[in-house]
């Protein structure tokens, strides 16, 4: 979300993904006339804060979050066995006992306490502008902040304004382009729909610079990012699950899980039904990286068979190289973003996938190769396979959870502590979750994510409103529009006399 101005200033409107302002600053939300500043932006702040609290960042900070009280506890539970005399590593006959079925890989106390350090990134920006753009008066900054990225447009002699800010984690693809001998651009999915360029055109340095830059905290902020750190979050809970079993075992108490209804009532008071044990044997996957010639024939005879296309799928993401005699292409794409795989047939033999077919057109076995590869590394890579690390390993914690209840319940230690003892231990302020708080994650969210209320503006456009009304003869009234901010989306809704439309977004 971001607020743009124009009229030197006295106009003001906000873009976000409800209605986007364009490269002429139509479109987008403006509220009853379109100057008033002070509601626009308290709206346009109201809406970046819930996107920072609730939104990717969020997500982010909330996995950072996770990931270092789990690793704290990995440093904690070998302090309580080395202070009981417990063996470590346990031997191949306790693993054994333990684990008949599936036994873990057991780590040293050095591997399991080995804290990740977060990347972090400092702002850097560039003024990119093409020649012809200073004609019209234009200046436009590019910023890579810690977060997000924020282009900012200024033109024309009003000194109109667009800033759109972008989290990396929604940004699609990043592709360079080069053509016509030097000349050199950049998109960038749809936060930068059309080529951007510096100086002549030719300024290949900047670009470059911009779009390694730009790659870089895409893979660390972006979907690749919040994988990897969800497949080490997944780690150290299974590496808490073994330590919290074997302490289990030395202090005698059964280590059987689901225990019995017996333990459960005991340990939580109420009948409690626990469910399955990780579901998916198979969550995320690892691949080799792998590189694929699609070139199509009849396109490449229209460069007098010059233009070469390649695919090469890494092990997190696809990158898609286009060369010819003009100039070349590269557009790399997470495998979290590609929504589907569409493998087609026409005229009997013609094959494609994703819009690309290779050859002239009938290499049936190798669309359907790159077609599996697609859809392995879609599922082993993308959203479906994060759905399934988050799954398992909330079922993971809430083994440890029980778990850690019978060895508090053996040693005699309740749970929750007095107020005394949390005071002498943590400090006045410091407040523990009851037993019962967060079985099957009831509890509200602890650390970076943030409770906002509910709030609503009015958004219509007077002046918009007066036209459709006229145009209509009266027939469809006065249209109204109405934003409404909830805690997990917004709502937008548009009424007038004959009819209704309603957009929801997270």
């Amino acid at each position: 979300c971001s607020c743009t101005s124009a009229c030197c200033g006295l106009c003001v409107g906000m873009s976000s993904n409800l209605e986007r302002v364009n490269e002429k600053g139509e479109g987008g939300i403006r509220p009853f006339f379109g100057i008033d500043r002070p509601y626009t932006e308290e709206i346009c702040n109201e809406l970046r804060a819930r996107m920072e609290g609730r939104g990717d960042t969020a997500q982010r900070k909330q996995q950072t979050f996770l990931m270092e009280q789990i690793t704290k506890l990995t440093a904690q539970v070998p302090l309580i066995l080395a202070k009981r005399g417990v063996a470590w590593p346990p031997s191949q006959m306790t693993t054994g006992k333990l684990f008949p079925s599936n036994p873990p890989k057991v780590k040293t106390f050095a591997e399991l306490y080995s804290p990740a350090e977060e990347p972090t990134f400092d702002t850097q920006s560039w003024n990119v502008m093409c020649c012809c753009e200073h004609l019209n008066c234009v200046s436009r900054t590019v910023e890579l902040g810690p977060d997000e990225v924020t282009i900012r447009t200024v033109r024309g002699l009003d000194r109109a304004t667009i800033t759109e800010r972008r989290p990396y984690a929604q940004i699609d693809d990043v592709q360079k382009n080069k053509g016509c001998g030097c000349c050199v651009n950049m998109t960038a999915g749809d936060l930068l729909p059309e080529p951007l360029s510096n100086g002549t055109g030719c300024d290949d340095a900047t670009i470059t610079q911009i779009v390694d830059e730009l790659k870089r905290r895409i893979d660390i902020r972006g979907n690749i990012g919040q994988m990897k750190k969800l497949e080490q979050i997944m780690a150290k809970v299974d590496d808490l699950r073994v330590l919290m079993t074997v302490l289990q075992e030395e202090m005698g108490i059964d280590t059987s899980y689901p225990p019995s209804q017996t333990v459960m009532t005991s340990l939580y008071g109420q009948h409690h039904q626990l469910p399955g044990i990780r579901p998916h044997a198979v969550t995320s996957q690892h691949f080799e990286t792998k590189e694929y010639d699609v070139t199509n024939l009849c396109a490449s005879a229209c460069c007098c068979f010059t233009q070469k296309d390649t695919i090469v799928l890494e092990a997190d993401k696809q990158i898609s190289k286009s060369v010819n005699c003009i100039g070349d292409s590269v557009n790399s794409m997470p495998y979290a973003q590609i929504s589907s795989v569409d493998e087609s047939r026409c005229c009997f033999c013609l094959r494609s996938v994703n819009g690309m077919m290779p050859g002239c057109g009938c290499s049936g076995p190798l669309v359907t190769e790159v077609a599996q590869e697609f859809q392995q590394r879609k599922t082993g890579r993308g959203d479906i396979a994060q759905l399934k690390n988050q799954e398992n390993t909330m079922l993971n914690a809430l083994e440890l959870s029980v778990r850690t209840g019978t060895v508090l319940k053996k040693a005699g230690v309740p749970y929750p502590p007095s107020q005394a003892t949390m005071t002498e231990d943590y400090g006045p302020a410091f407040k523990l979750p009851s037993n019962n708080d967060g079985y099957l994650g009831e509890e509200k969210h602890v650390g970076p994510s943030q409770q906002h209320g509910e709030k609503d503006y009015v958004v219509t456009n007077y002046c918009e409103s007066f036209c459709i009304c006229l145009c209509t003869l009266g027939l469809a009234g006065w249209q109204s529009v109405d934003l409404h901010l909830g805690e997990e989306e917004v709502t937008m809704k548009h009424w007038n006399f004959c009819g209704a439309n309603q957009m929801r977004m997270p």
